[in-house]
This record gives C-alpha cells, sequence and structure tokens, in this order.
C-alpha cells in the first residue's frame, strides 16, 4: 500500500512540474500563468493531505498487527523452550520439535516485515509533509500578503455560517500539549484511526511564516468532514480552544486543517 501511495505521490510532483513547464512554454498572460501556478499547488496540498490521513491509518492498522505478532512470537517461544525440554526427555519427536521451531522463526520473519512496512509508512508520511512544506513556502512567495476576506468567529457555537474560511473558538480551558493524549484518546475511540496530527508544536515552516505554534497542534481534517465536525464539538465541550481553517490563507493557512491550541502572536494580533 505505501508503494501505491509513494507512485501517487510521485506522479502528483511529476504533473506539478510539467503543469508549470508547460504554462511557461504557452503564451498566456502572466496573471494567468500565476493564477494556474496556485492551482496546481494547491491540488497537490489537498492530495498530499489524503495521503498523509490514508498512510496514518495504514500505519496505526500495521502497529496492531505488530502488536499481536509479537505476542504470537513470545508464544510459541515458551513453547519452543518447553518442548527443547520434553525433547530431551524423549516425550515428543524431534519432527515436531522442528516444526514448532520453524512457526517460530516465520514469525519473527513476519515481525520484521510489519516493521519494513511501518518505516516505509512513516518515511512516506514524513516525505510527503516535505513536499507539503515546500508547496506551501512555494505560495507564501507567490501570492500576495494583503488578501482579505478571513472571518474571525470567537463565538460558543464555533461560526457563522459554512462560508467563513476562518472559524474561531476561544475557549477557557488551560490547555497544552501535554494534554493532547485526551484529544488523541477520543478521537480514536469515536472513529477507529488516530488523529492525523499533521504537525506538532512549532515546525520550520511555522517559523518562516513568523507563526508561534510552540503550544499547539495542526490535524490535517477538514473542518466540513464528519471527523473535523466531530472533533470541533468535541473541544467545544471540553473548553479547548480551537481555528478551524476551510481553506488557504496567504501568511496563516496553508490549506484545510484545524488548529488546536491558542493562536499564534502573529494570527492573534489585529
Amino acid at each position: 500500500m505505501t508503494k501505491s501511495l509513494s507512485v501517487i505521490a510521485t506522479l502528483i510532483s511529476i504533473c506539478f512540474f510539467i503543469s508549470i513547464s508547460s504554462a511557461a512554454q504557452r503564451n498566456i498572460k502572466p496573471a494567468e500563468k500565476q493564477e494556474l501556478i496556485q492551482y496546481v499547488i494547491s491540488e497537490v496540498l489537498q492530495l498530499n493531505d489524503e495521503i498523509v490521513i490514508t498512510t496514518t491509518a495504514y500505519k496505526d492498522h500495521l502497529l496492531i498487527v505488530l502488536q499481536n505478532q509479537q505476542q504470537e512470537f513470545e508464544r510459541l517461544t515458551k513453547e519452543v523452550d518447553l518442548q527443547q525440554q520434553l525433547l530431551s526427555q524423549g516425550l515428543i519427536s524431534q519432527k515436531e520439535f522442528e516444526e514448532n521451531k520453524l512457526a517460530m522463526a516465520m514469525a519473527k520473519y513476519s515481525i520484521k516485515i510489519t516493521k519494513r512496512r511501518i518505516d516505509s509508512a512513516e518515511k512516506l508520511i514524513v516525505d510527503t509533509q516535505a513536499q507539503t512544506n515546500s508547496a506551501m513556502l512555494e505560495l507564501e512567495i507567490k501570492e500576495p500578503r494583503n488578501r482579505t476576506g478571513v472571518t474571525a468567529v470567537p463565538s460558543p457555537t464555533g461560526g457563522s455560517g459554512k462560508n467563513d474560511l476562518l472559524v474561531r473558538y476561544d475557549g477557557k480551558a488551560q490547555w497544552s500539549l501535554a494534554d493532547s493524549g485526551k484529544i488523541e484518546n477520543f478521537f480514536y475511540s469515536r472513529f477507529g484511526y488516530s488523529l492525523p496530527v499533521s504537525a506538532w508544536g512549532g515546525t520550520d515552516l511555522h517559523r518562516r511564516m513568523n507563526l508561534d505554534h510552540s503550544n499547539a497542534m495542526d490535524v490535517a481534517l477538514n473542518p466540513d468532514s464528519t471527523e473535523g465536525q466531530g472533533l470541533m464539538n468535541y473541544l467545544r465541550e471540553a473548553g479547548i480552544p480551537y481555528m478551524a481553517f476551510r481553506g488557504r490563507i496567504a501568511g496563516k493557512s496553508t490549506g484545510a486543517h484545524i488548529h488546536i491550541g491558542k493562536p499564534s502572536l502573529k494570527l492573534a494580533s489585529p
């Protein structure tokens, strides 16, 4: 599965550069060319979010598989140790003993393969997020910083409508990253997979955008999705502050996601 997703990510990059190259070769106006470039980058960001969410769910499944495999390996190891004694006493045949040793070896090999798949999934997540960061920086450079149209809504209901690019809830709870386990436990129990955290604390990208993200985390969920709505409902009930972005906002957000924690200093300022 990770191989297929990796191929998709590669194709996205190829299409991205081909589209930009084609635009450069065509006799089009600079404004149209810029609009095309921004559109392609936006598509890359959206597809990358899907890859991260899908791969995270896949990795979580593999972790459960690995836990079961390790338990089975421990069971077989104890069984083989016991049968070693039985064999020395002539209570079991050599063939039976060798069959159990083979089963133990196969269980050990299965653990090795699963760990390798987990590593591949983690690498794909990191690589995809790195590509996302590059695309976001490209938008920061290309897109004017004086665009408006953002609505900040600090009401308990979480917003004034689905057309707002930004929905803000100023919860009164004293929340910090150390409390994130409660949110992760809720999300897993509700939706059956791990919370797709895309940024934990401050990252290089946040620092380049001059955003103080040291005590916040970003979740790669569209606020209008079932999971996004469920998460925001939980945060409001718990009084945890958040900002939900429905799209890209120059200098503030690179795409749809939910920011958990107080706004950064830059976002909180007028």
